[in-house]
């Protein structure tokens, strides 16, 4: 991960406060965007050894500055999807928290937005950098887990494109919403539970659960992500590498179920605000003339709610992996959100399940497993949480790395188990990565 870029955003925070600049200062932003980008970039290019890598990293960031330079100046031309009325709510929350103590509307991303205000000012460009940052920093700590998995060298490059140039991605990484910090704690969680998933050690699992907690005081849809991964912690067998479908296995996974629900009940937003104040039955009959146009009904109705939430789950399921469906589509926008976010996320379902078909234990089971269980946990959740598109393609956005990840598990699972990958010439392998893949060299 990008630590020394971060010291250097700290240090520049460090001298600004000293030096109290007014609020709104635009030079002062110009030049801690300048110097935190210039960092990055040469960080990452010391980082990395692939050649390819090196060159798309480079491009990924400069997208990225180029579509925050967009959003702060040129947003009256064009508005980026997801910018607009929730950003400006938590640009005036985080001023208003800054000034008074009070964030309670914004909550935990209208108090980190404070946090950066009382070193720098009220810099809103600062501001949005740091989404920039944290989704530069989610994109390296992808690349490091594709190292330690031992992934070889194209999946570690489908992974750095993907990442990089998946446009309602990008877009999440520069606005000013708080997608993208949920997102890089959720891909922080994701990389520890590999670890544990790899090694055993149970320091690694506990750190997974406790920085996807973390992540709930932002929202409590960010517990999908621990629901998946207690879930499968206790069916799988690092031993025999499989799930086991025992009655007290199972058991225990329902258990941890009901907890994992019950917390997600327990804190406060919009999602559980949605679950609890309004019956199944009245989620199921919403109609599509809300939302702008975006919103979606999903209904096979019968006379008992608790049936059709049984029935309707997976097809609410669908409606947030898959928006904007079709034959919803309102224009241009809606179009390139189906083909760049909502198909890629379709294609990666596919191929999880097409290649769990194949083969009862393909190579890469247990991290295939474990993210597909998250990317359902994930959907589950969100699906019935989420009732129009525009909704479900920001929320869906906090779990690209785990279908990034997942997709490059699976192509590479599909190549013959005797084909011999070539893992990037990069000096930063751990030495657990070494070590089996010398193994699997013999």
């Amino acid at each position: 991960m990008a630590w020394f870029s971060w010291l250097v955003f700290a240090f520049e925070g460090a001298v600004a406060f000293l030096l109290a600049p007014s609020d709104n200062c635009g030079e002062l932003s110009v030049t801690v965007i300048v110097i935190g980008a210039v960092t990055l970039l040469l960080e990452m290019m010391l980082m990395e050894r692939d050649d390819e890598v090196r060159v798309v990293l480079a491009a990924g960031l400069l997208f990225r500055v180029a579509l925050l330079v967009w959003d702060l100046e040129f947003s009256d031309v064009w508005l980026l999807p997801g910018s607009g009325a929730d950003s400006e709510m938590y640009a005036r929350a985080a001023v208003e928290g800054y000034v008074s103590g009070d964030y309670s509307r914004g909550g935990a991303y209208a108090r980190l937005i404070g946090f950066v205000y009382s070193f720098f000012g009220v810099q809103r460009p600062i501001a949005q950098f740091v989404n920039l940052l944290l989704g530069m920093s989610m994109i390296t700590l992808v690349l490091r887990t594709t190292d330690y998995l031992v992934m070889g060298t194209e999946a570690k490059r489908s992974a750095a494109k993907l990442l990089c140039f998946l446009p309602n991605f990008a877009i999440m990484n520069v606005v000013l919403l708080r997608e993208t910090p949920i997102a890089f704690l959720l891909t922080v969680s994701v990389a520890l539970c590999l670890r544990w998933c790899v090694n055993g050690n149970w320091t690694w699992f506990a750190c997974s659960v406790l920085t996807v907690m973390f992540a709930a005081t932002m929202h409590s849809g960010a517990l999908a992500v621990a629901l998946g991964e207690a879930v499968f912690a206790v069916l799988y067998d690092r031993d025999a590498e499989t799930l086991t479908f025992e009655p007290g296995t199972v058991a225990r996974a329902l258990v941890v179920g009901v907890i994992t629900i019950a917390l997600f009940s327990y804190f406060g937003d919009s999602i559980r605000g949605k679950l609890n104040t309004t019956e199944v039955g009245v989620v199921v009959e919403r109609t599509e003339t809300v939302y702008g146009g975006s919103g979606y009904t999903v209904g096979i109705h019968t006379d008992n709610s608790t049936l059709d939430f049984v029935v309707n789950t997976p097809l609410r399921m669908l409606y947030f992996v898959a928006s904007p469906m079709p034959w919803r589509w309102r224009g241009l926008t809606d179009v390139i959100a189906f083909f760049f976010s909502a198909l890629f996320y379709i294609v990666t379902y596919w191929l999880a399940l097409d290649v769990l078909r194949q083969s009862k234990k393909p190579r890469h089971y247990g991290p295939i497993v474990f993210l597909l269980l998250l990317a359902l946990s994930s959907a589950f959740m969100f699906g019935w949480g989420v009732e129009n598109a525009g909704t479900a393609l920001r929320h869906r956005e906090k779990f690209t790395a785990i279908y990034v990840l997942l997709y490059c598990l699976c192509k590479e699972s599909r190549l013959p188990r005797g084909t011999k990958h070539v893992v990037a010439k990069d000096g930063f392998l751990t030495l657990t990565a070494r070590a089996r893949l010398s193994h699997e060299g013999r």
